[in-house]
């Protein structure tokens, strides 16, 4: 036998066992919603359900208020934790800190919507399970929506074997719990499913044995204690920085966009995008904002997690290049961590204020940014140049990297040719390009 042979072999049996896993998952999902588990819940009714890997699952089903007919499985105490995050985010003051909790959930899903409503994947994978189980779809919210929930990401299609294997676990489980509610007349209370808005406490635990389900009792575990990073600076680097002359304050924060992008380009995701395979991703913004003139210092976008270390470098270049403050504020837990080493290595006050006006208003106008379309968004950048370029100090004034920003849009779209000349001839001064 070949390895060509051998090659296609083992991708037919991987091929056919992938079906296989997807026609179980489907067919766990429609006795799911046979069996209408949400008109006897509440989404603060949770359960756990033990899965074969000894991962222990959180389930929370949603749909008795008729609005979201769906059921979430929460892997582990960090999972959980992500549900409680959820639960809080509208106590939370600031529209970054509601966005950020509402995107942090980690778990795998099953809802109900029309097909036009799933991604071109899921509807491939469901009308080819349909054909092949003659099943027909009635209703306008007749097709299971299998997703996974990542922290920072769009829902997305469903990868991962180990996944699919929880979700397929807890989707069983979750149907157990519905035939106990419907063949033993129990109600929810008396099989131990109490309402529970703070995740606190004992919740019933399913085991999957030989014949059945076993019942038993667990305790809902506490969330990770979250431990901020404080990043330090190298000795050559604090050499450096004291010798700029501190002035001024800036208010430094960190936040997510409200726009995802694709992969590690500044590519945004719209709806009826072509779809990545991978889950577009909201980026994260770290910036810092002069309090005295409302203007941006720098700001820097991450794609993907890095270390706060590795974002301390781009406040060291901003402090090289346009000197140290003599304050800096922050707002929240974390950028108080990142700064609290660093800021007393250089000899900068740290303060903490419940309300940065100049941060916030920075933080609104990203924003209400991030909401427009491409098209308006880009008519409102020129007319926001023009009309500051009526200055004649706006471009001496403005940092290398908002410069350079407006160098490459000079290449990109249209404007008048005096604009183009002035933005270019201040950066050949600074010897930028």
């Amino acid at each position: 036998m070949g390895k060509q042979t051998r090659r296609a072999e083992k991708k037919n049996r991987k091929t056919a066992a992938d079906t296989q896993l997807m026609d179980e998952l489907f067919d766990a999902a429609f006795e799911y919603k046979e069996l209408k588990l949400w008109k006897k819940l509440w989404d603060d009714q949770v359960f756990a359900v033990r899965c074969q890997d000894g991962t222990v699952l959180y389930a929370c089903v949603m749909g008795r208020n008729g609005e979201y007919t769906a059921i979430a499985f929460y892997r582990g105490a960090a999972g959980l934790d992500t549900l409680r995050r959820l639960r809080n985010n509208e106590m939370l003051p600031r529209e970054e800190e509601r966005l950020e909790a509402m995107l942090c959930q980690d778990c795998v899903s099953c809802s109900f919507d029309a097909m036009d409503d799933l991604r071109l994947t899921e509807q491939a994978q469901l009308r080819d399970y349909c054909k092949r189980k003659g099943r027909k779809l009635r209703g306008p919210k007749a097709c299971p929506h299998l997703e996974r929930f990542v922290p920072n990401h769009l829902p997305w299609n469903i990868r991962k074997d180990l996944d699919k294997q929880h979700l397929l676990e807890g989707l069983r489980a979750a149907c157990a719990v519905a035939k106990a509610l419907q063949e033993q007349k129990a109600t929810a209370e008396s099989l131990g499913i109490i309402g529970n808005p703070d995740l606190t406490g004992p919740c019933p635990l399913l085991v999957a044995e030989e014949e059945g389900w076993s019942w038993q009792q667990t305790e809902l575990p506490d969330g990770p204690k979250i431990i901020y990073e404080s990043p330090t600076l190298t000795e050559l680097e604090v050499k450096r920085l004291k010798k700029r002359k501190p002035r001024g304050t800036w208010a430094m924060g960190m936040f997510l966009l409200p726009q995802p992008v694709i992969g590690e380009g500044e590519n945004t995701y719209e709806p009826g995008d072509k779809e990545p395979y991978d889950a577009p991703c909201f980026p994260f913004m770290i910036c810092a904002v002069d309090i005295a003139s409302g203007q941006s210092i720098f700001h820097v976008l991450y794609h993907e997690e890095v270390s706060f270390q590795e974002m301390l470098q781009n406040a060291v270049t901003a402090m090289e290049k346009y000197g140290c403050p003599a304050i800096i504020q922050v707002q929240d837990e974390r950028m108080e961590a990142f700064c609290e080493a660093w800021t007393r290595q250089v000899g900068i006050k740290l303060q903490f204020e419940e309300e940065i006006p100049a941060l916030e208003d920075f933080i609104a106008e990203l924003f209400a940014f991030s909401h427009k379309g491409e098209r308006e968004a880009t008519a409102e950048i020129f007319q926001a140049i023009i009309e500051a370029m009526d200055d004649p100090k706006y471009l001496m004034d403005i940092t290398d990297d908002d410069l350079m920003m407006l160098c490459m849009l000079s290449t990109q779209a249209p404007m008048p040719e005096q604009l183009k000349s002035r933005i270019l001839k201040e950066a050949n001064r600074r010897e930028l390009i």
